[in-house]
């Protein structure tokens, strides 16, 4: 009672949070699912989409955790700093990317890089990735060009980004009790995941609408509200409880990605939020510095490699497998799947990196995060599908 009574976010209760391999291991298994379910796998792995659900609960998470760890230190959040920060980590990859994409479709457009499709809906779709606005041109029903569609969830989190920060510094200035805080941030997740028998729109309207998928983004910061309190900590982790609960959602995770495709009536009735919900309970699962079977899995090398190389990934998979259609399954597979690593590790190694070191400048107030870490607390990936 006295812990509620008392509950704050401050840095008393648990340590600061750094980084932590096993998250870059939920990363590779969320981008896995992703193009698992874009290349010609999709019929054994038809819910892979759901890997979406999986990085907006860890971008929410760790963004949430990086604003109020900041807070905690210093009474204020540089909002400044906070951007560019974000700005760094994101633009420079997908810039490059949709520099190739546009040389390709404009300057080689015998070769129906984009699906045949004009000019002026090639460019249409690219303004509305670089606007961050492509979700909503989707879920408009615009015409798209071939290779562009998983890009809408980078717009889906900017819009978050843009708005999310602003909303908990104004809560925490308001001095608000952090319990108060938890239950505006649970109220948001209810109210997205109720959207769609409250609106009953258009599947394309709630598939790609940021209202909706707000709920993930949200959860993620609920739980990095637990653990900056001090709500979530190693004992609650350590129970026969959480164990149990920990075992269900893996297997809830592996069955939805198995057995539910995506258009299921099941996942907008209550689906997408049981997935964000059991992605929560696998990242509470790894945050703390202690050794379990799951942690010490996802923590493998392979799986933190591909954990952070996930966010060129996924800007790369979708377009090289649609150009690869015309092939036969395996080597349509075997092949997109060997020039989309070749295309991350350039982005990782040529793009992104560089840009890590540049936005080591811009760290939050009091962080001890290592200048030269590549896969440092926000470095977190963007994936869609």
């Amino acid at each position: 009672m006295a812990l509620t009574r008392n509950l704050r976010f401050d840095l008393a209760n648990n340590p600061r949070l750094t980084y932590r391999a096993p998250l870059d291991g939920v990363r590779a298994l969320a981008i896995l699912a992703v193009m698992l379910y874009h290349l010609d796998t999709r019929p054994i792995f038809p819910g892979g989409t759901i890997g979406v659900d999986v990085f907006f609960v860890l971008s929410g998470f760790l963004i949430t955790t990086l604003l109020l760890q900041e807070w905690a230190v210093s009474g204020g959040i540089s909002l400044r700093r906070f951007y560019i920060r974000r700005a760094l980590r994101l633009m420079p990859a997908v810039a490059v990317y949709l520099a190739v994409y546009l040389f390709i479709a404009i300057g080689f457009r015998g070769f129906e890089f984009s699906g045949g499709r004009p000019v002026d809906v090639v460019l249409a779709n690219v303004a509305s990735i670089a606007t961050y606005s492509y979700n909503w041109f989707i879920g408009l029903e615009r015409e798209r060009a071939l290779g562009l569609a998983h890009l809408w969830s980078l717009s889906v989190e900017e819009q978050f980004y843009l708005a999310w920060p602003f909303f908990l510094l104004l809560l925490l200035r308001l001095r608000l009790p952090a319990l108060a805080v938890m239950a505006i941030s649970l109220g948001l997740v209810v109210l997205s995941a109720l959207e769609p028998l409250l609106l009953g729109a258009p599947f394309l309207r709630l598939y790609y609408g940021t209202d909706f998928r707000l709920q993930g983004l949200v959860l993620g910061g609920l739980l990095a509200q637990l653990y900056v309190s001090g709500l979530l900590r190693p004992a609650v982790t350590q129970s026969p409880v959480f164990h149990t609960a920990l075992a269900l959602s893996l297997l809830t995770i592996a069955a939805v990605v198995l057995l539910v495709h995506d258009y299921a009536d099941f996942l907008f009735s209550g689906g997408h939020s049981l997935v964000a919900a059991c992605s929560a309970v696998l990242i509470s699962a790894v945050i703390f510095p202690r050794r379990s079977l799951v942690s010490g899995l996802l923590a493998n090398p392979v799986l933190v490699y591909v954990g952070q190389r996930s966010y060129a990934l996924y800007l790369w998979h979708w377009s090289i497998g649609s150009w690869l259609r015309g092939l036969d399954a395996a080597p349509q597979v075997v092949l997109s799947v060997a020039l989309t690593f070749l295309a991350a590790e350039l982005s990782y190694r040529l793009v992104e990196r560089p840009a890590l070191n540049l936005k080591s400048r811009f760290k939050p107030a009091g962080t001890s995060i290592p200048a030269q870490s590549p896969a440092a607390l926000d470095s977190k990936s963007r994936t869609a599908a």
